[in-house]
């Protein structure tokens, strides 16, 4: 499945506010901690865009092929797996 105008457009949005907010962050005066922090706030807000790309463009073609009760379940023991990893780490 192509990726619909209206999603990309969407996706453009939030990459550009992702973006602006971590110029923002670059060019105001902080101590190094703070800013190692908004870095660090930044770089998980670009990493969850893409994983909510990730799951749009996936769930848009793997619901089309196989029943919505496996698809909920598979999606939600990925992302039971990937909290329990962040919180252990």
């Amino acid at each position: 499945h192509q990726v619909v105008f209206l999603e990309g457009l969407g996706v453009f949005v939030a990459f550009t506010g992702a973006i602006l907010a971590g110029k923002e962050a670059a060019d105001a005066e902080d101590t190094d901690e703070s800013a190692l922090l908004s870095l660090w706030g930044d770089a998980l807000g670009i990493i969850s865009s893409i994983g909510g790309i990730g799951y749009i463009v996936l769930g848009k073609s793997l619901r089309s092929t196989m029943p919505v009760l496996l698809f909920m379940v598979l999606n939600m023991a990925v992302a039971s797996i990937l909290i329990l990893l962040f919180m252990l780490a």
